[in-house]
């Protein structure tokens, strides 16, 4: 007999195609992810203002178009989308992540101008460090 009150439920739900799905992570050296789809759903932006939340443990992605924005965060590309070192934003506030962790349900806000993260909805993405050898 299983006891429900024992239960968690995953709530992170079935894996989208890289298509349709908006993907972003945050790993141990604060080092944010984002898929394509995210960012074109942004506006390709070059560089993004990062706010957080203490009372609600979210990060919000606001873009910004002008180039050279003194406290924007620029987006770099990498072979699988765009990267964002938000190492100083997680320090500053004392931001501790201890694995790669995946974003449950990266939203916009209501007025569509922030992309947030919610530190709480998030599920550990388990890295593998090359091929096992046989």
């Amino acid at each position: 007999m299983i006891i429900v009150g024992k239960l968690e439920k995953f709530m992170a739900g079935p894996t989208l195609s890289t298509h349709d799905r908006v993907h972003v992570t945050i790993n141990r050296g604060g080092l944010i992810r984002l898929n394509e789809n995210c960012y074109r759903l942004l506006g390709k932006p070059p560089a993004v203002y990062l706010y957080y939340s203490t009372t609600d443990s979210v990060i919000a992605l606001e873009p910004v178009h002008a180039f050279r924005m003194p406290a924007a965060f620029p987006l770099k590309t990498t072979t699988s989308g765009w990267r964002i070192q938000a190492a100083p934003l997680c320090k500053h506030y004392g931001i501790r992540i201890d694995t790669t962790e995946r974003f449950i349900n990266p939203e916009f806000s209501s007025d569509g101008q922030r992309l947030l993260l919610k530190l709480t909805e998030t599920v550990t993405v388990k890295q593998m460090r090359g091929r096992k050898k046989r």
